[in-house]
């Protein structure tokens, strides 16, 4: 099983490559399982919550894949526009 706080840092690197100056916060889950909401750099809500996955999902996906499934996620909760610049995102 994947190590969740590495896991936890891709996920709010390849955040920063889709939303400048993002802020990934993580939910309090099961072992094993990951939910976030991403915020950007003044504090808005840019995902409200995400799907709960499985980290072992997660680490199979490439990094485009992980980027094409934060930009949906972002594109349906009317966030931030699909692809911008890269910057370095937190995690909380």
């Amino acid at each position: 099983m994947p190590n969740l706080e590495i896991l936890r840092r891709r996920i709010a690197h390849v955040a920063s490559q889709v939303i400048p100056g993002c802020q990934v916060v993580f939910d309090g889950t099961p072992f094993a399982w990951v939910r976030f909401r991403i915020e950007d750099g003044s504090g808005k809500t840019i995902v409200e919550r995400s799907p709960d996955y499985h980290v072992s999902e997660i680490a199979d996906w490439t990094d485009q894949e992980l980027r094409d499934t934060l930009r949906t996620l972002i594109h349906l909760s009317g966030g931030a526009p699909m692809g911008v610049a890269a910057f370095d995102c937190g995690v909380r």
